[in-house]
Order: structure tokens, then C-alpha cells, then sequence
């Protein structure tokens, strides 16, 4: 299985020489506008399935975004956790507790009490985390965007919220937008979803109302058509070919 890491490209050379640290080692916090009780612990590496280019531009100010694809099933898997977000968003709803509760809660049980539920955390909201340094030898691609080239195709993936319900609904979605990133598919899910609309225009609507709609997608299908076969802006390197 490949999971995935954002962060700024500006770090890519650090990486390729000496892992992805987490920030209690590098000395770097990305989040520093979380308030204290949300802020993930500083000694883990954060990954997920779905949302890299999210955390990638979430965390970088820079034109360059990268994203790591490393290899899970070579990770050690004493050292994943589930994210303690997943944990808090459950919490939640078991308990009725308010978030801020439900992190207090789980930092003064530490994270440690909740190791075996990472499989959950991914099941259920395509994130987990790592703890300690993920060496370059795991890391078996990565992807640099060009957010400036790519302004609009990466709009329409900066709107997720990372919870539950996003997931569950979304999931499949971004990872196949990750999987597009990466050259693994040829299409991208926004032009499914626009020829899937396309389909299930309501027989109730008005004659115009129907051909607004039937305009409205094709000019979308249309438009992620050309997105698709579209690579400028996106370079992805084979580490395997460069690491030894």
C-alpha cells in the first residue's frame, strides 16, 4: 500500500538525505496557528491516503508543493498510530463530548493507549501518523506541483474538511485525485463526477432548466477533459531510480 506525506518542496533535498522528521527534530511547526489543544504531537510524522495536497498547501507559502509517496507496507508498524484527530472526532460522538474535551482527553491519556486503532484511522478517515523519521529508502516517489501553473486544478481540492463524514462520503474521490497526481490513472475524478451529473439531470426540471444543466456539464466534462491529459506544472520522480 502507498500512503502519502504534503509539505513544502523547499524541504525536498533535507528529505531525500535524511527522511521526513517530525517537527520535534527539525525544529520547523507548520501549524502554528492551531490553538494549544489542537496541536498533533511533535514527534510523529503525519500521513495520509487522501488529503497530501491539502496538508502540502496548508503548510507551505511557497509556488512549490510537494508530496511524498512512501511505502506502507515497509514501515514499521510498532511506531504507526492512528491520528488523534480521528480519535477526538469519535470520542466526540461516543462520549457527546466537545472536541476541545475529547483532545484534552486523549493528550493526558497519551497517544501511546491508542496504538492498535491505526488501521481504523485510516479505514475510517485515510489518516494516520508515524513516529519517529521515515528514511528515504521508504520513499518511493514524489510529486512537485506548481500551484501557480496549477491554480485551478488545485482550487477544486482545497475544500475538504478532514473529518469522518468527509472521508466516508469523499474519500475515494481525493485518492484518486492523488492516484491522477501521480500518473497511476488518466482521468481525474472531477471529470467522472461531471459526467455522472450529466446523467442524472431530474425529469422534473423545465425544458430550460434541462439545457442550462445539460450546457453547464458539458462545458465541465469538457473542461476536466483537457485537465486530464494536462501535465504541465507536475513533476513526478521514480526515487527508486536515484536512491541507492
Amino acid at each position: 500500500m502507498k500512503i502519502y506525506h504534503g509539505t513544502n518542496a523547499e524541504y525536498l533535498g533535507e528529505i531525500l538525505r535524511n527522511g521526513i522528521k517530525p517537527r520535534k527534530l527539525t525544529g520547523k511547526d507548520n501549524w502554528k496557528h492551531q490553538p494549544k489543544e489542537y496541536q498533533s504531537v511533535n514527534n510523529a510524522v503525519y500521513l495520509t491516503t487522501a488529503y497530501p495536497l491539502y496538508f502540502a498547501t496548508a503548510t507551505s507559502d511557497n509556488l512549490q508543493l510537494l508530496v511524498l509517496e512512501i511505502d506502507f507496507d515497509k514501515l514499521d508498524k510498532e511506531k504507526v498510530f492512528p491520528d488523534e484527530d480521528f480519535l477526538a472526532q469519535v470520542l466526540s460522538r461516543q462520549k457527546n463530548f466537545t472536541l476541545k474535551i475529547s483532545h484534552k482527553t486523549i493528550k493526558k491519556a497519551g497517544l501511546s493507549c491508542f496504538q492498535n486503532y491505526w488501521e481504523m484511522s485510516l479505514k475510517k478517515m485515510g489518516t494516520c501518523c508515524y513516529m519517529g523519521t521515515i528514511e528515504p529508502k521508504l520513499i518511493t516517489r514524489y510529486a512537485v506541483i506548481n500551484s501557480k501553473i496549477r491554480k485551478q486544478l488545485l482550487f477544486s481540492m482545497l475544500d475538504p474538511s478532514i473529518c469522518l463524514e468527509n472521508y466516508l462520503i469523499r474519500g475515494q474521490f481525493y485518492e484518486n485525485f492523488v492516484k491522477w497526481i501521480f500518473g497511476d490513472i488518466k482521468e481525474l475524478p472531477q471529470l467522472s463526477e461531471a459526467q455522472e451529473n450529466e446523467k442524472i439531470i431530474s425529469v422534473e426540471d423545465t425544458k430550460e432548466a434541462k439545457g442550462q444543466l445539460k450546457k453547464m456539464f458539458t462545458q465541465q466534462i469538457e473542461f476536466w477533459t483537457r485537465e486530464s491529459k494536462n501535465r504541465d506544472g507536475i513533476e513526478v520522480v521514480e526515487l527508486q531510480k536515484e536512491i541507492k
